[in-house]
């Protein structure tokens, strides 16, 4: 019988855009610490483009009210599970889950492997990556296969 942990733990060949890459289930810890930093980066970036037109002290306040007003609790996770079902969620969670694994993998390469032609197609590998479902089945998804560790 297998374990949990081997089960958590087994890496899998995945077919994404062509390209068979490995891949392993990342901790929900792991995929919501990425989100949610993301978030957070994205609305300071934003303060910060509007801040550039502000001088001195305009500037210092708008800054801190951003700062006391970033998104956390149930909002931030909101907002991370949002980022998670977009386009670029998903590159980001391919590229996580397979980054350690395949030498010389960038983002840029995972983004050039996913687009709205096999978006469809990645439903089930995103729900495994993600453990929010168990391990697919050969026969549900297409391009998956176990990769024999020893």
């Amino acid at each position: 019988m297998t374990s949990i942990s081997e089960l958590v733990n087994t890496i899998r060949d995945v077919t994404v855009g062509g390209k068979t890459l490995k891949m392993r289930q990342l901790k929900i810890k792991e995929l919501f610490a990425h989100f949610e930093n993301k978030s957070i980066e994205a609305k300071i970036n934003e303060a910060r483009k509007i801040s550039d037109v502000m001088d001195g002290e305009d500037k210092i306040t708008f800054m801190m009210r951003v700062w006391d007003n970033l998104p956390k609790g149930e909002s931030l996770t909101d907002l991370a599970t949002e980022s998670m079902t977009t386009l670029n969620g998903v590159v980001d969670m391919i590229y996580m889950a397979s980054k350690d694994l395949n030498d010389d993998l960038t983002p840029d390469d995972v983004s050039e492997l996913v687009s709205l032609k096999n978006i469809g197609e990645l439903g089930s590998v995103i729900k495994w990556i993600s453990g929010f479902e168990g391990l697919p089945d050969a026969e549900e998804t297409k391009g998956v296969d176990d990769n024999k560790k020893k």
